[in-house]
């Protein structure tokens, strides 16, 4: 089978011969490596690896090869940015509106200083989103048919939403300490905010199911318990992810959520949510749950697009390439290998030998044929 008979039988639930490999990369991941493979566009890597090619979304894609995805803007008119370089190598944002100003820091590309911090700064973003232009793109179907021909028979490309309204507040507005305090404080207010982004959301939903072709879209959610407690999670998310399933099942697609963090506590509600499949499932000792559990509580009929087990197999220099397949082994036992699964070698952001990728590669020569 080719890969993109593989992934795609993968989604539809539908047997394949061997084992699905994939990965992901960045920059970080290839820093390591000669000239020519750093320089390399990241599907002829993937291809000169050998894995299968689940394109995550625009990830790591050069610009020419992305594709345009519709979205929420915040209107020039109503939000003026200005960004200041500071002493410290860190960068000052601010958002002015007509409502007021909302003040962020960044280091590295991370937010040490997030833009809603106080009630009023609340009430301004409540008031961004009501006004955020709902776009649509321009050139969308082009560009999907282009990175497609790019990935040839070797995979497929995935559409990858945005995150739900709690995990936007939690990584990217608020943090996890504002978002909690506010939600304490003031529940109507940040339930009206919830509600206005959970809206946005589901009008960019409706776009992916109807106008993606492919079998299956993913929603990047990053679910775990160390952002949300079950309660909360049941409360908020639980019904913001049964509106992306109802959607992409209206349009007979496949609804895969991408949940890398830990699961266990939350497996009950996520059960609810009537998902297909999830992506970036990872196990003990990085995540806790085990491909096992997944399907026991699941159902054997969950697709793992993408499955990770312990990252540090592929970054520990003290082990032999017999070693890392033994772990492979243990990882990935027979009931994982004939399920609906796809096995995601983690590399985004880390520096990756290339002969461990190829340790991979040999081992599902090995053991990953049925």
């Amino acid at each position: 089978m080719t890969g993109r008979e593989r992934i795609t039988n993968i989604c539809k639930r539908l047997p394949v011969d061997r084992i699905a490999w994939t990965t992901l990369i960045t920059n970080e991941t290839r820093s390591g490596m000669s000239a020519e493979l750093r320089e390399m566009e990241v599907i002829d890597f993937y291809r000169y690896i050998g894995c299968d090619i689940l394109q995550f979304g625009n990830a790591s894609l050069p610009k020419n090869l992305q594709v345009p995805l519709p979205r929420h803007v915040k209107q020039p008119e109503t939000v003026k940015k200005e960004t200041k370089n500071l002493p410290d190598g860190s960068v000052l944002l601010k958002e002015k509106t007509p409502w007021g100003t909302l003040t962020s820091v960044s280091r590295k590309g991370r937010l040490i200083k997030f833009p809603v911090e106080t009630v009023e700064d609340l009430r301004i973003m409540k008031n961004i989103w009501k006004n955020a232009m709902y776009m649509e793109p321009d050139g969308f179907e082009k560009a999907y048919v282009a990175v497609e021909e790019k990935i040839g028979d070797s995979g497929i490309y995935v559409p990858v939403t945005g995150i739900s309204p709690v995990q936007q507040l939690l990584q990217i507005d608020m943090g996890i300490v504002n978002f909690y305090y506010l939600l304490q404080d003031y529940p109507q207010e940040m339930e009206e905010l919830i509600d206005i982004l959970h809206n946005c959301r589901k009008r960019e939903y409706e776009f992916f199911a109807s106008r993606t072709p492919g079998p299956a879209v993913i929603a990047l959610e990053n679910t775990s318990s160390t952002l949300t407690s079950p309660a909360i999670y049941r409360k908020y998310s639980l019904g913001h992810m049964q509106d992306f399933v109802n959607i992409m099942h209206r349009y007979g697609k496949k609804a895969v959520i991408h949940m890398c963090g830990l699961l266990k506590n939350l497996l009950p509600s996520i059960k609810e949510t009537g998902l297909d499949g999830i992506n970036g499932l990872t196990p003990p000792p990085i995540g806790d749950t085990p491909f096992e559990l997944a399907l026991d509580t699941l159902g054997e009929d969950l697709i793992i697009l993408g499955g990770s087990p312990d990252c540090n197999l592929f970054h520990n220099q003290s082990l032999s390439a017999g070693e890392i397949k033994q772990a492979l082994t243990r990882s990935i036992p027979p009931r994982i290998r004939s399920a609906h699964f796809l096995f995601w070698l983690v590399a985004d952001g880390l520096e990756t030998e290339l002969d461990n990728f190829f340790i991979v590669r040999e081992w599902i020569e090995e053991h990953g044929y049925f």
